[in-house]
């Protein structure tokens, strides 16, 4: 058994080779600070952007949407966290343990609902992103962008965890100096907006 770990390690450091399975201790690796990195460059893109203002656009004020993201997150994180908890001691994929919440044939159920769930997810975000991608270079049309942004994720995910960290720490930096550069903009345009009105008092 030793030795098949050691024969496997330098591919398993190119390509995932664990996937769904448990990962045993010895492969485990990281600092808390890489599950920030990961999970802020993975879920600040024009997907949640869109996503967040659908609840503007059917009714919701600002800060009640704005409340209502907030709880839903911290909800969703925590159990999600709890959920993540019990990989490690119980030692089995998530799909399988979720039989102590919903019984033995509670996944059966479950596992076709979160393939659905995500399956709609990809393509809705696939989707917008190829729309904002277009607004830059019109003569690529939706389905090809659709296509040039799923080569690099079929890549991605078939070279695994490593390869997703390090790309998901280059696109925090983007995202974070793109997001800081659109809030200055913002800050910008309210102020020159109200500063007429601020004279016009005086």
């Amino acid at each position: 058994m030793a030795e098949i770990a050691v024969a496997s390690e330098p591919l398993r450091r190119s390509v995932e080779t664990h996937h769904i399975d448990r990962i045993p201790a010895g492969a485990r690796h990281g600092k808390p600070w890489h599950q920030f990195v990961f999970w802020w460059g993975g879920n600040v893109n024009v997907f949640n952007v869109v996503l967040g203002a659908v609840v503007i656009s059917i009714g919701l004020p600002f800060w009640w949407a704005l409340i209502a993201i907030a709880a839903g997150t911290m909800i969703g994180a925590l159990l999600i966290a709890l959920h993540a908890t019990q990989g490690p001691k119980l030692g089995v994929p998530q799909t399988i343990q979720s039989r102590a919440q919903f019984g033995f044939y509670g996944p059966a159920f479950l596992f076709p609902a979160v393939l659905l769930i995500n399956a709609g997810f990809i393509a809705a975000q696939f989707v917008i992103q190829a729309q904002a991608r277009q607004g830059i270079a019109p003569s690529v049309t939706t389905p090809q962008w659709i296509l040039i942004l799923t080569a690099p994720a079929v890549v991605i995910g078939i070279f695994g965890y490593r390869w997703i960290h390090r790309v998901m720490q280059a696109t925090a930096v983007v995202v974070g100096v793109s997001l800081g550069r659109r809030t200055l903009a913002s800050i910008r345009a309210v102020t020159e907006k109200n500063a007429p009105a601020r004279r016009t008092a005086r």
